[in-house]
């Protein structure tokens, strides 16, 4: 059965940025919000690797980089040959794989064809349906952002536990093995998702007495509205809603998660050092007012899984500090960018040593190289 037929709205600033930015050999992601049966294009990321298979290779650091609720919807190329039908379908059969479509969870991505004169236009935006590798044109216009964004901000403390031992290769495998246990934790109904300053629990597969997002301003205003009744003042959104990660240490949830059969003991002779590092889990996620209050949940399992991910990549790309330094979270919101962005730098490591970093950053999400937009000190929250 082909995928539906997708709907695509592009900010205005995506074509802008493309055409001031693609070449000939470009190649990169675009990223977008689900809303309402359309993907809201945002933002477009590209590849450090200027090679075809980098867009697989790279499309996990990448989606680490984003918001929960920001996904890849996408891919760009930059061509300096008439934009047709086949010629798209060429670079979509080569590129976007069953690899693709289950790193990116996008079956249907849209595929944006830059013509290095002509620019960005709509008849160059294409629909790839990846399993029965279909293309077509999709529903496609060009607008401004909905202003209904809401972004949400869960803190929590996690234990992050792994063996370190003389092999990086062993202590890096086992990090990797204890991040997955903290996603699968996470992503199970122990979690769950308290809104601060509000009687608001998040929770999966569990009924709330929220109906859409939007909702979410009467349970917060309400207390609000009492702490500032005498001095008369009008309570407003929101800019960002303060989350609280919490975890289920008791009742059946809990108790199902545990052993029910008898351990096996083995015994090993072996030196080792546990490490300890108590998890300071900082993830932001988008949502809009309009959807189902249901999907906060998911968007923010989302986003603390994402920077999970994020936290064993830097301990791969930053194995010195593996033993010394905690990797804290840094969330930046360039003026260029529709969307905040979120990085992870060791404590131990300053600004001056993380500037090769940075400018990796920054030609990835398309930044101008003579400001220093991602330095520590320049983080938004």
């Amino acid at each position: 059965m082909a995928a539906p037929m997708m709907k695509f709205v592009l900010h205005d600033s995506v074509p802008k940025a493309l055409e001031s930015c693609v070449g000939p050999e470009s190649y990169g992601y675009l990223c977008g919000i689900w809303n309402r049966e359309k993907w809201i294009v945002i933002g477009a990321l590209s590849c450090r690797v200027q090679k075809l298979s980098s867009l697989v290779s790279q499309l996990k650091e990448t989606l680490v980089l984003l918001p929960g609720g920001v996904g890849i919807c996408g891919v760009y190329y930059g061509s300096q040959e008439t934009i047709t039908e086949e010629h798209v379908k060429q670079f979509a059969f080569k590129n976007l794989t069953a690899e693709f479509q289950e790193i990116s969870g996008c079956e249907s991505p849209c595929i944006v064809a830059v013509h290095l004169v002509a620019g960005v236009k709509p008849s160059n935006i294409y629909q790839y349906d990846i399993r029965n590798t279909v293309i077509s044109q999709p529903a496609c216009c060009i607008s401004d952002v909905p202003s209904d964004k809401v972004v949400l901000r869960v803190q929590g403390k996690l234990r992050l536990s792994f063996d370190l031992s003389g092999n990086i290769c062993e202590t890096l495998a086992s990090i990797r093995s204890a991040v997955s246990d903290l996603k699968q934790l996470v992503s199970s109904n122990v979690s769950a998702f308290h809104v601060r300053q509000s009687n608001v629990l998040l929770q999966k597969d569990a009924s709330s007495s929220l109906m859409f997002v939007s909702d979410l301003w009467a349970s917060l205003q309400t207390d609000d509205a009492r702490a500032m009744e005498a001095k008369k003042k009008t309570v407003q959104k929101r800019a960002v809603v303060d989350v609280g990660l919490l975890l289920q240490t008791t009742g059946d949830n809990a108790v199902g998660r545990t052993l029910t059969c008898i351990p096996v003991i083995q015994l090993e002779m072996k030196a080792f050092t546990t490490v300890i590092h108590q998890l300071s889990i900082d993830a932001v996620a988008i949502v809009m007012e309009s959807d189902p209050a249901a999907k906060m949940t998911v968007v923010l399992c989302q986003a603390v899984c994402r920077q999970l991910d994020a936290i064993d990549l830097s301990f791969r790309k930053f194995h010195k500090c593996v033993q010394s330094s905690l990797m804290r979270p840094h969330h930046f919101n360039p003026d260029m960018l529709e969307h905040l962005v979120t990085t992870i730098y060791p404590d131990s490591m300053d600004d001056a040593a993380l500037e090769s970093y940075r400018k990796e950053l920054h030609e990835r999400l398309h930044l101008p190289d003579d400001r220093p937009l991602l330095k520590k000190a320049e983080c938004t929250f």
